[in-house]
């Protein structure tokens, strides 16, 4: 017996928990590594897109590499300045359609993002690449 065409077969959905746990938000924490540079507002851009979808929190995350370059070595605010730009950005990319916060971190990049997204128990880290070509 052929069932016909798949447009002529009834629907099947899914009801019950199953259904439920399908509905639930993907993530509920989004870690977005910035370095306020062009290639880390793309995915400031992503990562906003995919918190609205799933309720998510969003966590930009800027890392300070040690030591510091010397320019800000002896300015006391630095964390303070960098902290007001973050937050600037934020309202402009997420304004009040996105939960999110700011982590100011001083270290290597790699392991600071990594670190702080284990500590905010993150489901997705949406960051750029350096843009850079392979050979």
């Amino acid at each position: 017996m052929n069932a016909g065409p798949a447009s002529d077969r009834p629907i099947r959905q899914r009801s019950g928990p199953q259904a439920d746990s399908l509905k639930a938000d993907m993530f509920k924490r989004i870690v977005c590594p910035i370095d306020l540079k062009k290639l880390s507002m793309a995915a400031l851009e992503i990562a906003s897109t995919l918190a609205e979808q799933n309720h998510a929190t969003v966590s930009l995350v800027h890392v300070v590499p040690s030591p510091l370059p010397r320019p800000l070595e002896p300015v006391p605010d630095w964390e303070r300045t960098v902290n007001t730009r973050i937050k600037r950005l934020a309202q402009k990319h997420f304004g009040d359609r996105v939960r999110w916060d700011t982590v100011i971190l001083r270290g290597d990049p790699a392991r600071a993002v990594m670190h702080a997204a284990d500590d905010l128990e993150a489901d997705l880290i949406v960051m750029a690449t350096h843009g850079r070509k392979g050979n």
